[in-house]
C-alpha cells in the first residue's frame, strides 16, 4: 500500500486551510496535513513530519513566506513548495519562483490547486529518479575505473580524431610515460616512422571497412628509446 502523502500548510486562517485541503481532497488526493503558522513549529515539523510537499501563505503574523520558503530550501531543496496566498503583485509572484518556490496559486483561484499539487510533485519525483539515476551512474563508473586502474594491462581510449582520450596507468610501466603524457597524441607518436605507416595503414583499412579487429601486434618506443612490443 502507498504512502500517504504529507501534506504541511502554513497558514494563520483555519478556514483558508480547510478550503485549500477540501478542494485537494474534492480531486481525489488523498493525504495527512499538518498546519503551523508559526516559524518554530513550521522549522520543527521539516524533521519531524517530513512533509512531502509544502503549501505557505505569503503574508503571516509573525512569519513571512519567503522566510520559509528559504529555511525550507536550507533544509532540503527538493520538497516542493506553493504559495497559496492572497492577492499579490505579480513582480512578487516572479520573485517567489526566482526564489525556489514550485508555484503561486492565489486564494480566488484555488481551482487551479490540484493541478498545481500534481505537477509539482511530479516533477520532484522525476528530480529524485534522475539524481538516483546519476548516483547509479557515477557508482558504476567508479566501479569501472577501479578495475581498469588496477589492471595489468594498458586500457585506453582513443576520440573521433585518433588521440588518446584515456589512458590508465598501466602505460607508465610499459612504456615510461604518465597517463597524462600520453592524452590528446596519437598511438602512431610513439612508433617509428615506418612503423607509424604501417598502423595508419591498417587502420585505414579497417575504418574504410568498418570491421573490427581483435588483435594487432605493433612495435612502440619506450620513453627511454628502447623497443617494446605492443599487442
Amino acid at each position: 500500500m502507498a504512502a500517504l502523502l504529507r501534506l504541511l500548510l502554513l497558514e494563520d486562517n483555519p478556514s483558508d486551510a480547510e478550503l485549500n485541503l477540501h478542494y485537494l481532497r474534492k480531486a481525489g488526493l488523498v493525504f495527512v496535513s499538518l498546519i503551523v503558522e508559526e516559524e518554530a513549529p513550521f522549522i520543527a515539523a521539516l524533521d519531524d513530519f517530513r512533509p512531502d510537499l509544502i503549501l505557505a501563505d505569503y503574508r503571516l503574523p509573525r512569519f513571512d513566506g519567503l522566510q520559509a520558503l528559504q529555511r525550507v530550501r536550507a533544509h532540503d531543496a527538493e520538497i516542493p513548495f506553493i504559495f497559496v496566498s492572497g492577492t499579490i503583485g505579480e513582480d512578487v509572484a516572479v520573485l517567489t519562483l526566482h526564489q525556489g518556490a514550485d508555484d503561486y496559486i492565489l486564494k480566488d483561484r484555488l481551482e487551479r490547486l490540484p493541478m498545481a499539487v500534481t505537477q509539482a510533485l511530479a516533477a520532484a519525483n522525476q528530480r529524485a529518479s534522475l539524481h538516483r539515476s546519476t548516483l547509479a551512474l557515477q557508482a558504476s563508473e567508479a566501479r569501472f575505473r577501479a578495475l581498469v586502474e588496477s589492471s595489468v594491462d594498458w586500457i585506453w581510449e582513443l576520440d573521433r580524431a585518433g588521440r588518446y582520450s584515456y589512458a590508465c596507468p598501466r602505460v607508465f610501466d610499459l612504456l615510461g610515460y604518465s597517463p597524462e603524457e600520453v592524452l590528446d597524441r596519437s598511438p602512431t607518436d610513439f612508433m617509428a616512422p615506418d612503423e607509424a605507416a604501417r598502423i595508419r595503414a591498417i587502420f585505414s583499412g579497417i575504418i574504410a571497412a568498418q570491421q573490427p579487429f581483435s588483435l594487432l601486434q605493433n612495435a612502440c618506443r619506450h620513453k627511454d628509446g628502447h623497443e617494446v612490443i605492443m599487442e
